[in-house]
């Protein structure tokens, strides 16, 4: 398998069986990166490289559940791109592969499994006739048509494929705000890799208290950032789109809600304070304000 694109979209089907049943594990999430990491590598050296931005669309589908839909666009795209039996073969056996992850197989998972491989091992004559098909459908879900968007709020992206944003009475630009806070208070969380019941509750609580969402909202929110928390989100530019949304205020009701997350467990941990410290320098807060938040957050412990 020499293709890049086909390596990527079979990586991106991958993902999209591993989400069959709702869920993602961490364990199916490596799965997943281990199928196109070592594809990539047994390639020639030659071979184009698999670059960030490949990599960042592939985490697009690991970020949100895949529907049924988006997951059938992605299995006529594998479809198409296949060319030797020896392709498809190893294509069938990632799949294969995920869903036995995690030692259960759901039903979900093994139907899904079970139809895109029908569509795979189908004779090459019958290609023409999908694509025409595929062709006169309504379009299907493409996530990727948001990769932008993706790239600067990836927790917005998340919580968008999670809720019904155009039934809620917050505006679409505070939520944007909120999930690049969310995702920043997280962080803190996560300072010590672990997030603890006082850590979570208090990011639970910050956000209806600064920006107005349900506490069943904010409960997804904080569910979805702390599981993000763990992987390679990129806080600095998170802290960059931060402040250019919101009003020197605002950053400072922000830095108190970092504090409050930090001291949730019963102490603010030097690395905590380190956390806080350089998110307080790309929001541009001054240090002295930096320090009053400290004392403040220290007086309530």
């Amino acid at each position: 398998m020499a293709n890049k694109q086909l390596i990527l979209t079979l990586g991106k089907v991958v993902a999209a069986v591993a989400w069959a049943d709702g869920d993602l594990s961490a364990a199916e999430i490596e799965q997943v990166k281990d199928v196109v990491f070592h594809l990539a590598q047994n390639r020639p050296e030659q071979a184009e490289p698999i670059s960030g931005e490949d990599w960042a669309r592939l985490e697009m589908y690991i970020a949100a559940p895949v529907s049924a839909a988006e997951r059938q666009r992605l299995a006529e795209e594998l479809y198409a791109l296949l060319r030797h039996p020896d392709d498809v073969a190893t294509a069938v056996a990632a799949l294969q592969d995920i869903i036995q992850v995690d030692r259960v197989i759901a039903p979900d998972e093994s139907e899904a499994v079970a139809a895109i491989r029908q569509l795979l091992e189908s004779p090459q004559r019958s290609r023409l006739g999908q694509l025409l098909r595929q062709l006169s459908r309504p379009a299907a879900p493409n996530r990727e048509e948001a990769f932008a968007d993706y790239l600067k709020n990836q927790l917005f992206y998340a919580v968008r494929h999670r809720l019904n944003l155009s039934d809620s009475t917050v505006p679409e630009a505070t939520w944007r705000k909120l999930c690049l806070a969310g995702a920043m208070l997280a962080q803190i969380a996560h300072t010590d890799q672990q997030v603890h019941a006082g850590e979570r509750e208090a990011i639970v609580h910050a956000l209806p208290q600064h920006w107005g969402i349900s506490p069943q909202e904010a409960e997804l929110v904080a569910e979805i950032a702390i599981s993000q928390a763990a992987h390679d989100v990129d806080y600095y530019r998170a802290a960059r789109e931060f402040f250019n949304h919101t009003l020197p205020a605002e950053r400072l009701t922000f830095l108190d809600a970092l504090f409050s997350v930090a001291a949730a467990d019963g102490d603010i941990a030097a690395a905590e304070s380190a956390t806080i410290r350089h998110i307080a320098r790309s929001l541009q807060i001054r240090q002295s304000s930096y320090i009053q938040a400290q004392q403040r957050a220290e007086a309530g412990l």
